[in-house]
Parts: C-alpha cells; sequence; structure tokens
C-alpha cells in the first residue's frame, strides 16, 4: 500500500516559489547614505568586509524622493516610467547613484511582476561594486528569490546558498526557499539539512515547511523520521485526511501493519475517508491484521450506500473478506458477481472451491467448468481445478465423469501425484466393486445350482417312492 505525494507536492513547491515573492522588496529611502553607514557598522562588528560609506548626489536624492512617494503608494507604472527617466539620465553619475537607481527599479519590476527584468536590474546594480556590503548581500538573496520566482532553481541555488550560509540566523523563510530549490532539482540529500531547519527555527508550525520535508524524507527514504513528521503532522493539522493516510501508508510500508490499521480506521471513524480507493485500503488492512468479519461488514454497507461501486475487483474484495472470515455463504454472492465480470476463468475456481468448502458438489461443479471454459488459468490453477472438478464429480456418484477430470489433471506437475492417486482408487473401487459382483453372481449361480440339484433329488426320490407303491399294489 502506498499513498503518493510526488505529483501534487512537485506542483505545490512551484507554487512556494512564487509566495516567496510576497516578502516585498523594501526600496531604499531617498536618505540612504544613514542605512548604508549603518550597514558598515554591523560588517565592522561581524569582521565582514566594508567599503566606504556612500550617500546618493544631490540631484539624483531630489528626482528620487518623488520616486519614492509613488512607490510607497504603490503607483508602480508611475513610478517606473520615472526612474527609466532618471536612470536615461543617470549614466554619467557616480556608481554608488546608478545601483541605486537600479535597486529602486528592480523593486518595482519585481512588484509589476516582471522578474526577469527585476533580475536585470538587480544583478547590474551588484555589478558595480558599488553597494554597501550588506546592502549588496541582501540584494543578492532578492535576485535568488527572483530566479525561484522564474523557476530557474540552480541559479537561486548559487545566490541563496551563500547567503544562508554566511547569516548567524537566516530565518526560516530563507532555509525553506533552499530546501524548495535543492528540492526542485531533484537534489534531496541537500535539501534534506535545510528542510529541517526551516521547522526548528519556525517560530510555529507551517504547512508549507511539513509538506516539503515530508516530501523530502520520503524522496530520500528516511521512513522513520518520516513517520515521526507525520505523526505530528495529523496532530497540528487533523482534519487534512491526506496526512492520515499517508501516516497509515508509510507505517504499512514499514512493516507496522496493525498501527497503520489503527490509524486509517481513526481516520474512518472521524469521517476523512471519503474516496472509494481509501476505504478499500481500510478493508485490505482489516483482512491484513486478520479482523476480516468486521472488513467484510464494513465493506459490504458502503457498497450498499453506494460509496463504493459494485465493481468485480471491490466484489473480489469483499468475497475475500467473507471467506477469510469463514462465512462461506456470504461470500458467494459477491464473488459469483465478481466471477462473471471477470476476463478470465480465476474467480470461477474460488466460487467452486467455495461451493466444495460447503459441499455443495454440483454447485462447485458447474463453477469448476466455467473456470476451465472461460479460461485464462494459470498452468497450476488448471491442474486445481481439473482434480476439484475430479472430486466434486466423485462426490456425486460420477466415477466415469471423474475418471477424466483427474486424468487431465495427472499432466499438471502440481496435482499429478493426487490425481494419480485418485485414479488408481477409484480403478481399484472399480475393480473390487466387479470381483464382488463376480463373487455375487458365482455364489447366486452356486446356490441356483444346488437348488436345482436339490429339486431334481426330491423329483428323484418322489418317483421312486411313486413307482414302490404301483409294485406293492399288483402283489395283493
Amino acid at each position: 500500500m502506498s499513498f503518493d505525494v510526488k505529483k501534487s507536492k512537485r506542483r505545490g513547491l512551484a507554487m512556494a516559489a512564487v509566495s516567496a515573492l510576497a516578502m516585498a522588496f523594501a526600496p531604499l529611502g531617498v536618505n540612504g547614505g544613514a542605512a548604508f553607514a549603518q550597514n558598515n557598522d554591523e560588517d565592522r562588528d561581524s569582521g565582514r568586509e566594508t567599503r566606504r560609506a556612500e550617500t546618493l548626489s544631490t540631484s539624483v536624492a531630489t528626482r528620487l524622493q518623488k520616486i519614492f512617494e509613488d512607490m510607497q503608494a504603490e503607483n508602480w507604472t508611475v513610478a517606473l516610467t520615472a526612474l527609466n527617466d532618471v536612470y536615461q539620465r543617470s549614466q554619467n553619475a557616480k556608481p554608488f547613484d546608478r545601483a541605486t537607481i537600479l535597486q529602486l527599479r528592480g523593486s518595482v519590476k519585481a512588484n509589476l511582476e516582471d522578474y526577469n527584468g527585476a533580475i536585470r536590474d538587480f544583478e547590474q546594480a551588484v555589478a558595480l561594486g558599488a553597494l554597501p556590503p550588506a546592502a549588496e548581500r541582501s540584494l543578492k538573496f532578492n535576485i535568488g528569490q527572483l530566479y525561484m520566482a522564474t523557476e530557474q532553481w540552480q541559479k537561486a541555488i548559487g545566490f541563496i546558498k551563500p547567503w544562508v550560509d554566511g547569516e548567524e540566523n537566516p530565518g526560516s523563510d530563507a532555509y525553506y526557499l533552499l530546501a524548495t530549490a535543492y528540492a526542485q532539482t531533484d537534489r534531496f540529500r541537500e535539501a534534506l539539512p535545510y528542510g529541517e531547519r526551516a521547522i526548528e527555527t519556525s517560530p510555529e508550525p507551517k504547512r508549507d515547511r511539513h509538506d516539503l520535508l515530508n516530501y523530502i524524507y520520503l524522496e530520500t527514504n528516511n521512513r522513520t523520521k518520516r513517520i515521526a513528521l507525520l505523526r505530528k503532522m495529523v496532530g497540528f493539522w487533523p482534519d487534512r485526511k491526506d496526512y492520515w493516510t499517508q501516516l497509515a501508508g508509510s507505517l504499512a510500508e514499514s512493516g507496522n501493519e496493525n498501527e497503520a490499521f489503527s490509524v486509517l480506521e481513526l481516520a474512518y471513524q472521524a469521517g476523512r475517508l471519503d474516496k472509494c480507493s481509501e476505504i478499500r485500503t481500510l478493508a485490505q488492512l482489516y483482512y491484513n491484521v486478520s479482523n476480516s468479519y468486521r472488513g467484510a461488514k464494513m465493506f459490504e454497507s458502503e457498497i450498499a450506500a453506494g460509496n463504493c461501486e459494485s465493481s468485480k475487483q471491490n466484489n473480489e474484495l469483499l468475497s475475500q473478506l467473507w471467506r477469510d472470515a469463514r462465512e462461506h455463504q456470504r461470500a458467494i454472492p459477491p464473488l459469483t458477481a465478481a466471477a462473471r465480470a471477470s476476463d478470465d476463468g480465476e474467480l470461477f475456481l474460488r466460487l467452486g472451491q467455495t461451493y466444495y468448502a460447503d459441499e455443495k458438489w454440483s454447485e462447485s461443479e458447474r463453477a469448476l467448468v466455467s473456470a476451465l471454459n472461460k479460461g485464462g488459468l494459470k498452468s497450476r490453477d488448471r491442474g486445481t481445478t481439473w482434480l476439484l472438478l475430479g472430486n466434486a464429480r466423485y462426490n456425486q456418484g460420477d466415477r466415469d465423469g471423474a475418471l477424466k477430470a483427474f486424468q487431465s489433471a495427472r499432466s499438471f506437475d502440481n496435482v499429478a501425484r493426487d490425481a494419480n492417486g485418485w485414479i488408481d482408487y477409484i480403478r481399484a473401487e472399480i475393480d473390487f466393486e466387479r470381483q464382488q459382483d463376480a463373487l455375487e453372481q458365482a455364489q447366486k449361480e452356486e446356490e441356483e445350482r444346488r437348488e436345482r440339484e436339490r429339486l431334481e433329488a426330491e423329483e428323484s426320490q418322489r418317483r421312486l417312492l411313486g413307482d414302490g407303491f404301483e409294485d406293492n399294489g399288483s402283489e395283493g
């Protein structure tokens, strides 16, 4: 049993990359000198590279002031037109001025969802080498986010990973983005530590982080950790049916079928299983944990309610449950329906076996003949069918029919010994009966002969006595 999350998760990761841009690219204020000077102080404290503090030239700062107000009012189109004009007029401006303009214009383009245009502006701003190191690092992280949004995963990793590794506390969002990029390139083992850190550093449980790590554990075959994670997920989001089914599936795959059964049964009792495939899985688990009677009752009621189709597959499983529960009579109707809908004779063989177990020999014979006529049986099953057919016929007193069946069965290795044994037994039985008949006939003939002899002797004696009386009378 398995529960596939790969396709939906792949789409979810792509959407997560786009939603990462919900974090607005904070534009710099026109009085950026103070901010940059502060960034340089932070770099000195952390031992990072520092550059001389820069400030905007007065002419550029003046023009950007109005543009910045448009950006704050989210008048993005107006701000973009103005920034294009300022940038064209600043070709001879100092690198810091041009880098600041490009940074602002990139922010505007990002908000207009022109991600490729934003990437070009940000990369040009970085290439000028005029921004303070802290601002440059932040801008590179933004570039990585934009590459995520355009699904250029490898380039995103190239920008985001250095930023994450270089920060003392990157934060859950950054870990999540990097893990997502690695996962999108199928580098799941590299994604794993970042996916775990995304959850560990999150101030509260976030479903997207857990979904991602669940996916990574699945792809890295880390079943133990995945089960532990899914246990938490069903606790955090108990209404998410797919977490329950995935947990049950993982437990079953790890050999913990009893626990898998308990998880899925709990989800069923809570009304969370609304697909027939999920109900079927639960019915199969009832069978696996030797609780077939309850499983049959549950599955039969779901079919009766129309929640599961009365299909060949479902009827076959229902009959299997009833048979395992030793309810042979209740197994017959669904098994008959499944056998008629089947393309081969396998289910008719099972039906014949079910009738056979109840000693219904004529019904068993009909089902077994149907199995052979429908065909498609494996060699071993054909042998078994012929052997059972011989037994069914024998138990109805049809020894000739039984012999024909056993003679067909003897050509199959799996039943040849039994078939030959039956043939020898029936022939010996027939020979014995013939001998008995012959003996009885001989005894009868002997009795008849003796009776004839007795009668003849009596007749002879009677005649002798009669002649004696006649002689005596003549002498007188």
